[in-house]
Parts: structure tokens; sequence; C-alpha cells
């Protein structure tokens, strides 16, 4: 994390921080994924599953 800058009374006023994962990947053949934008997530992509039948 790294301040930008810090008031009189020890504030924190800006920061940056990152956040660092592992993540698995398996190889699918089937159902296929899609990533949908949905708007109940502020238009974020939401990895899903392809509707079958």
């Amino acid at each position: 994390m790294r301040a930008t800058h810090f008031s009189r009374g020890q504030h924190l006023l800006a920061a940056e921080v990152q956040f660092i994962a592992e993540l698995l990947v398996v190889e699918i053949a089937a159902p296929a994924l899609t990533r949908p934008r949905l708007g109940s997530l502020y238009d974020v992509p939401l990895l899903t599953f392809d509707k079958q039948g």
C-alpha cells in the first residue's frame, strides 16, 4: 500500500492497494462459458455457464 498524503491528524487521504490472487484454470468442453454484463452488478461481466436445452 502506498499512501500519497497524510494530514496533520494522520488521516489517510489516498492509497493504492494491490490484490494478488492465485487462480486455478481447468479446461472444459461443455457447457460453454459466457461473460454477460449484468446491470445489477454495474455492468461487470460475470462468468456463467450457457443454459442447456
